[in-house]
């Protein structure tokens, strides 16, 4: 699709419908081959699809100052269009970049920076919990683990970049855990996933990546090949897939993981 790719993220739901968003919102139905130009109430900040469902937190078009959640159900309509979800309360928009979504199976959590947390275990009855994340937050990151808890990393504005502190819940938002100690990257925060409780791996620019596998005891580099991750996703308890950071040298590359983070596989692309 015509969009700028330091703009726009893109997921896929299946292995023919696929989102890319931002700006615009643009979906697919055929793999890849056709794109429709889909209507959207504002610019997409995050969005995650998971059992023939799209969530989205919008900055509304005509509203300054908040990020609003949508959703659509893949099953319902050929072309799947965001309506808002009315149980959660559009939330402000206190972090530069800190609104994020994290699903896994039915279980949904949305943060909002450093003021708004949301949970569901149904993707119907909606929960507002805590924020572990500071006030002057600048980055908010979400994952969640196969099992129900989430992580949230929430990165501070330093002359290095962020100061980065990494939280867990395992009760919907309601409470949540520092973890022992925090990863030391710098750089902004880009990118966290999670396998269990104890397999984290976060992503910040400027190559600093990351994995902790005892729950933020311990942390070590994942860099495989020295590309720093910009993306970072746990398929399941230990099978990792990853993009690297945008502003890497080795941006047309796809990696893999079969052994949470210990040992990868590096795919390179030729432009």
């Amino acid at each position: 699709p015509p969009v700028d790719a330091t703009e726009a993220g893109m997921r896929f739901a299946n292995s023919l419908m696929d989102f890319v968003f931002g700006k615009r919102y643009y979906a697919t139905e055929t793999g890849g081959r056709t794109w429709i130009h889909e209507p959207s109430p504002g610019r997409i900040v995050d969005l995650e699809t998971m059992n023939d469902k799209v969530w989205a937190l919008v900055h509304p078009a005509n509203k300054t100052g908040s990020v609003v959640l949508y959703s659509a159900n893949l099953t319902d309509q050929a072309s799947p269009v965001l309506t808002r979800v009315r149980a959660v309360e559009p939330m402000p928009d206190t972090a530069a970049d800190g609104d994020a979504i994290a699903v896994q199976g039915a279980s949904v959590s949305v943060i909002g920076g450093s003021t708004t947390f949301w949970s569901t275990s149904d993707g119907v009855r909606w929960h507002r919990g805590k924020t572990p994340c500071a006030r002057g937050t600048a980055s908010a990151r979400l994952a969640q683990w196969i099992g129900g808890g989430v992580v949230a990393a929430c990165g501070a504005q330093t002359r290095a970049g962020e100061d980065i502190r990494v939280y867990e819940s395992t009760d919907g938002g309601k409470s949540w855990t520092a973890l022992p100690q925090p990863p030391t990257s710098s750089g902004q925060l880009t990118t966290l996933g999670a396998g269990t409780a104890a397999n984290i791996i976060v992503g910040t620019s400027g190559g600093g990546s990351e994995l902790t596998r005892d729950a933020g005891r311990h942390w070590e580099s994942p860099n495989p090949d020295g590309i720093a991750l910009g993306f970072v996703g746990f398929i399941s308890d230990t099978t990792i897939v990853a993009i690297p950071d945008r502003e890497s040298t080795a941006a047309a590359a796809f990696l893999s993981s079969g052994d949470a983070g210990q040992r990868w596989a590096v795919t390179r692309f030729s432009p």
